[in-house]
């Protein structure tokens, strides 16, 4: 009879540790109050700061009655914004209603548990902006380069086309644009830079859940050189949303150049520091990093340019500006 008693005991306390297990590990991580959610969320963040641009997000199965600020999330170098999405379960921006989800951009109020979809997305601007996304999974863009384009006959045409694909990754629709930008490859005393050539901005679109564009844009190179071209793809609504690619190429085969060459040097007082600002002016130069090289070569250090002029900022001598 002891025997039997010390077996149900035996067996009941296996049970029980059967059942702990099993809450703790598999029930209560679903049921999350205000400090695990800011917690997941905060897991999120660290993630979304990285890969700027890119939705990160959980779905959980059940989450307690949470009030959440966005005080709690923010950092010095960072700033939370809150958005509710899915129609059914938030009311609108601002507004009290029987829903189950009040918010303003920086408040969230989950007025009873439920399951949810939670995650985030960065851009970095001064401070890093995150959007924390509560009830569906925003639209998300991808770009897809189509093509690479290693070196360009300029002989032959000084247009070339760029294919690209769009998609939006994402489960909500988005309306987006693309900008190109053209950027020069120079060397100046043995270190790359970069010049900004032309931008180029193509007409909004909108794409549904898991949809594709295919974009083509005209390109106009002039002169021989290393190129970069950086194509970007944004929501229109939300800046977190986005996408960037870029394509390295070299423009070869044409012959007819400008002949960048110095001109003049003048100086005077810089009123901005007190100092002295020498010009160095430049005749028949397409771009400021050509009125750059030419002086370069000839041992001048410069500081500001544009393809007209070339400056550098001097100490006075004998409390005037003088040239050497």
């Amino acid at each position: 009879m002891v025997e039997s008693s010390v077996f149900k005991l035996l067996i009941s306390a296996i049970v029980t540790i059967a059942l702990l297990f099993l809450f703790f590990q598999y029930i209560l991580p679903y049921f999350l109050g205000e400090t695990q959610v800011s917690e997941k969320i905060q897991e999120q963040l660290q993630g979304a700061e990285i890969k700027l641009g890119t939705y990160l997000g959980e779905s959980f199965r059940q989450v307690a009655p949470t009030t959440l600020t966005a005080t709690l999330l923010d950092t010095g170098n960072r700033s939370i914004v809150f958005a509710c999405n899915d129609s059914k379960l938030c009311c609108l921006k601002g507004e009290v209603c029987s829903k189950n989800i009040e918010w303003d951009e920086r408040l969230l109020k989950l007025k009873k548990g439920s399951p949810i979809q939670i995650g985030v997305r960065c851009r970095e601007q001064e401070l890093i902006i995150c959007k924390t996304y509560v009830g569906v999974i925003p639209g998300q863009f991808k770009i897809e380069l189509k093509e690479n384009l290693p070196e360009i006959n300029l002989s032959q045409s000084e247009t070339f086309v760029v294919n690209f694909t769009v998609k939006n990754t994402g489960k909500s629709p988005s309306r987006g644009k693309v900008n190109l930008e053209l950027f020069k490859e120079f060397t100046i005393n043995r270190q790359i830079q970069t010049e900004f050539m032309e931008t180029k901005e193509l007409e909004e679109f909108d794409l549904f859940a898991n949809e594709e564009q295919i974009f083509s844009a005209s390109i106009s190179v002039k002169e021989n050189g290393v190129y970069q071209l950086k194509v970007k793809v944004q929501e229109t609504t939300d800046e977190t949303n986005y996408s960037e690619e870029s394509l390295k190429f070299t423009g070869q085969g044409q012959t007819v150049q400008t002949a960048c060459q110095t001109g003049m040097k003048t100086i005077q007082e810089d009123t901005g520091t007190g100092k002295c600002k020498i010009n160095y002016a430049c005749i028949d130069c397409s771009f400021g990093f050509q009125c750059q090289q030419v002086w370069a070569e000839q041992g001048k250090i410069v500081t500001e340019i544009d393809k007209e002029n070339a400056f550098e900022i001097v100490e006075k001598t004998n409390n005037e500006c003088v040239l050497n």
